[in-house]
């Protein structure tokens, strides 16, 4: 039996509801832009990830199977563009000031945007192969 077909009849297929789980970088992105304003110098390190990674993986969840990989590319592509917009704006403002992981005081990976952007990629990719991939045996 299918997931579609475990699903009672009155309960919408989740391939119709391509929102379902959106709330989930909208919260990252309101916490993480509190703790950000609140204290500037602290980085977040791992916000831009889960802002990133969180909408496809909902999805899957949500559809309790793969999701096509357009579906999977567009909501790891929207979270990785939420969070890289959202690193931009705290920057610019002067809330993204904290230490990077790698950075060494003089050079580009020292830019807390810099590893914004990083772990923007990184968290869209997780997501995109969470949300799309088979897992092994299927």
């Amino acid at each position: 039996m299918t997931p579609a077909e475990a699903r009672p009849a009155d309960e919408p297929d989740a391939d119709r509801r391509p929102f379902v789980g959106l709330w989930a970088p909208i919260a990252a992105i309101t916490l993480w832009v509190v703790l950000a304003v609140r204290t500037p110098t602290n980085t977040f390190h791992f916000a831009p990830i889960v802002v990133a990674m969180a909408w496809p993986i909902l999805r899957r969840v949500d559809a309790g199977r793969p999701i096509p990989q357009r579906e999977a590319i567009v909501a790891s592509a929207t979270g990785v563009v939420l969070a890289v917009v959202v690193g931009a704006v705290l920057s610019l403002t002067g809330n993204l000031d904290g230490p990077t992981f790698w950075g060494d005081g003089e050079s580009v990976v020292d830019d807390p945007l810099f590893e914004v952007v990083v772990f923007a990629l990184a968290g869209g990719l997780a997501g995109y192969l969470v949300a799309s991939l088979q897992g092994p045996g299927r």
